[in-house]
């Protein structure tokens, strides 16, 4: 009995290490294939370098924790970022992990902050916006065409700050030059339900213009009248949100009014204001 106990020790023992050693290069390989993941898709959607500090997946949880987005800006603008974002949790449906579609109850994205930098020959938020644009057009091979889509039914942004610059001179010159506003929050619910479901980059290019459009809904009187009417009109020319899967756009977007619901996709773009017929004088 002793040496069957013997043999099986030294038989499980070494095996029941590399099982350990393999949990824990999985934990290391999860956080890392998320961290690289999130950074390729927001990079192929916004076409400049995206940097993110940190993932932690909790493979048996299914809560994720996602710290330090950092987007570039577009080259020829000085600030330092064209916005960043604190951190981000979410938390997923266990059973979805190894589905090609990811069930996501909530995602919660804080502390972001967004440069508007214009300069005498352009606007880093133009730039951005031609790469959404490009983006959606599918100039651009995928890079990752066989990776995980996914269906958020909460999206919640809050603590947004925004630095508009009021003249086009560019550069981060001081608080004299710059207009602040900031978003409490914006919900979406239903993020990649309307349709397909969502990749990574197309749930980039959702938030940012989430962004955008309640930067434009906030910012009346205090971001200068040309910077949002830019906004606006390229907000308007890219897809709405209920062309990307979010559904029931209309009653999908909270925290913010009726302006928002209209840049996003809250009314048709055929729609026509309903013209009063006279009566039969007969």
């Amino acid at each position: 009995m002793k040496l069957l106990l013997k043999i099986a020790a030294i038989v499980l023992l070494p095996l029941l290490g590399l099982i350990v050693l393999g949990l824990v290069l999985a934990w290391v390989y999860v956080d890392s294939l998320a961290e690289r993941g999130v950074e390729r898709g927001a990079t192929y959607a916004l076409d400049v370098p995206t940097e993110l500090d940190s993932a932690d997946v909790g493979v048996l949880s299914g809560h994720v924790e996602l710290a330090g987005l950092s987007v570039d800006n577009p080259e020829g603008f000085e600030a330092d970022h064209f916005l960043t974002l604190d951190d981000a949790t979410l938390d997923v449906t266990l059973g979805s992990l190894m589905e090609d579609v990811v069930e996501v109850p909530s995602l919660v994205l804080s502390g972001i902050d967004l440069h508007l930098e214009r300069t005498t020959s352009g606007a880093n938020y133009k730039v951005i916006m031609d790469n959404l644009s490009r983006f959606e057009s599918g100039e651009k091979k995928e890079p990752d065409p066989d990776a995980k889509k996914f269906v958020i039914r909460t999206l919640r942004i809050t603590d947004v700050k925004v630095h508009a610059d009021i003249v086009p001179i560019g550069g981060a010159i001081g608080d004299l030059t710059t207009a602040n506003v900031t978003v409490d929050e914006v919900v979406l619910r239903d993020v990649g339900s309307g349709g397909e479901p969502l990749s990574i980059a197309d749930i980039t290019t959702v938030v940012l213009k989430a962004i955008l459009a309640s930067a434009v809904e906030v910012g009346g009187g205090v971001i200068p009248d040309d910077v949002l009417g830019d906004i606006g009109d390229q907000l308007g020319s890219l897809l709405d949100l209920g062309e990307m899967g979010v559904g029931g756009v209309g009653e999908a977007i909270e925290g913010v009014g009726e302006q928002l619901g209209g840049l996003l996709g809250g009314k048709k773009k055929d729609e026509q204001p309903e013209q009063d017929v006279p009566e039969d004088p007969g």
